[in-house]
This record gives structure tokens, C-alpha cells and sequence, in this order.
């Protein structure tokens, strides 16, 4: 199997990397967002990827005998993805080098902080990215949203999410406000049921759909009661893409100023192999 063919979770790429920062910063990430922690991610090779999406379905038809068929017609989309670079640089200043007893817990403090930061960072263009607001970075769910998959809150959240669970084949995964996930618990607790993920976080379940539970900061305003629901695979649902995983590389000393670096960069983006894959429901203003 080659690069370009390999898919592979957080937890895959932790069991398999030697390098102890590398190891560090996927075990962050991780635990810091469940998100991260379940979206399959595929391995691409140079800068982008093209695949085809199917946007009408076959028409078969009924034939007397000796009538020849028409070939019905299927309509495909080429779609082209292209990785975004996302990074940071922990530092530290030499002076803290001298006087704290352990660099390496200093610094693994730093990159620790950076990665969090990291996952916030893709969590919100996952979301809310668009190119033509931001060149440098990946379009986001709401970018890739069609008309069919949008829809009005019925006002009770599992409703809600049945309603999103049915526009959606093999619905898998939820994105939800903490405020909002916590509402599904108080009205729906017979129905939800908790586990453990592979980094040690609690995952909260809604029958077979994990709720990712965001901060509520980390929506638009007025974003922070809807609801998306989607199905995360690397075939015919929203799946991640990087280059090479995540790069962890200690610098070290800065040429021209008194610290020392390390720098965290991900090639990384999104895909959407189904416009099925995805729907929103939101709630009206009033």
C-alpha cells in the first residue's frame, strides 16, 4: 500500500511514531479535541489531492422483451483539495534555560500550550474556513454545506438529531456547543451513554453518533446552538488529509536573539467525498 492510499487516526499514528516529541504533540492533540481524536485523516502525496464526487444517481429502467436499454447518464464532480500549512513555534529564553532546572519540561510546557492552540486552530477552520476570506487556509463545513443538508431546529435537541441522522448515510459523528450537549443529556439521559476514547477522554454517545461537545467560544456568534452531523470516512463521508503528519522540530538556538526554539508544523486540510456526508440544523432567530 503506498502513502497516498493510507489512512490513519491519531491513535494509529501514535502506536506507530518512534519520535518522542512527535508522540507528544499527537497525544495532546488528542486528548485537547475529540475531533481530532476521530476524524480519519488520509495521507496525501505533494500539496493537494483531486477526487471525484458523485453528484446525481443512476435511473434504471423497465424494458419489454427486445427493447435495448438507454444507458442512463451519472453526473461526477471533480473536486480539488489543496493542503494548508498550520503551525506555531514554542520558545524559550535562554535565561529560563539557565535558571529552571529542567529545559525539557520548560520546553515540553511551550509545546504543549502551542499544540493546544493548534487544535483549536484546525477545530475552527474543520467549521468555519473559507479561501476567499483566508488564502491560507482549507475550506470548512459550512463552505461545503448544500441547500438539501440545511435545516430548522424542531426546538428539541434529539429530535434534532434524528432529523440530522436521516439526511445523513451512516451517520457517525455530531458537532455540538457544550451548552447545547448538555441539554441533550438533561432531556435524553435514558438515551446517551458514555465511554472512553484511545487518549483517556470521556466520550459522550447519542445510540451510535459520538457527540463532539466544542467549547462555546469556539462558534460564531450565533452558531453556538446548531448542530452538525456527518459521517467520517475516508471513502464516501469527511475525512482529514495531511502530508507526512505532524512535524515537531527542536531549532534550538534562535541566530540573533537569546532563546531557544521548536517549531510544531502540519501540513493538513479536509475532504468531503458526499455532499450526504454532512448536514446542519440551526435555530431560528426570533
Amino acid at each position: 500500500m503506498s502513502d497516498k492510499d493510507l489512512t490513519m487516526s491519531l491513535a494509529d499514528s501514535l502506536k506507530l511514531t518512534q519520535d518522542t516529541l512527535q508522540a507528544g504533540v499527537i497525544e495532546i492533540l488528542g486528548e485537547e479535541s475529540k475531533l481530532l481524536a476521530n476524524l480519519p485523516f488520509r495521507f496525501v502525496e505533494g500539496s493537494g489531492i483531486t477526487y471525484t464526487v458523485q453528484k446525481t444517481q443512476a435511473k434504471p429502467q423497465y424494458r419489454t422483451v427486445g427493447e435495448a436499454y438507454k444507458p442512463s447518464e451519472i453526473e461526477y464532480e471533480n473536486r480539488t483539495e489543496s493542503l494548508a500549512i498550520l503551525g506555531d513555534e514554542a520558545i524559550v529564553d535562554t535565561y529560563q534555560n539557565q535558571i529552571v532546572a529542567d529545559y525539557n519540561d520548560l520546553m515540553a510546557i511551550e509545546v504543549a500550550l502551542k499544540t493546544k492552540a493548534l487544535a483549536h486552530a484546525y477545530q475552527k477552520a474543520f467549521l468555519y474556513g473559507n479561501t476567499e476570506e483566508d488564502i491560507k487556509a482549507f475550506n470548512g463545513l459550512n463552505k461545503r454545506l448544500i441547500k438539501n443538508q440545511m435545516f430548522q431546529s424542531s426546538g428539541i435537541v434529539a429530535d434534532d438529531l434524528d432529523i440530522l441522522a436521516d439526511a445523513v448515510r451512516g451517520a457517525n459523528f455530531a458537532i455540538m456547543s457544550k451548552s447545547k450537549r448538555r441539554k441533550l443529556t438533561n432531556e435524553n439521559r435514558s438515551l446517551i451513554t458514555k465511554s472512553t476514547n484511545e487518549f483517556g477522554v470521556q466520550v459522550t454517545q447519542y445510540g451510535e453518533m459520538v457527540i463532539c461537545d466544542l467549547d462555546d467560544e469556539i462558534f460564531e456568534d450565533g452558531d453556538e446552538n446548531s448542530i452538525y452531523v456527518m459521517r467520517l470516512s475516508d471513502v464516501d463521508g469527511v475525512c482529514g488529509l495531511q502530508n507526512g503528519g505532524i512535524n515537531v522540530t527542536p531549532l534550538g538556538h534562535m541566530t540573533g536573539s537569546p532563546k531557544l526554539k521548536t517549531r510544531i508544523e502540519w501540513f493538513t486540510g479536509m475532504a468531503v467525498y458526499d455532499d450526504r456526508a454532512i448536514a446542519k440544523i440551526t435555530e431560528t432567530k426570533e
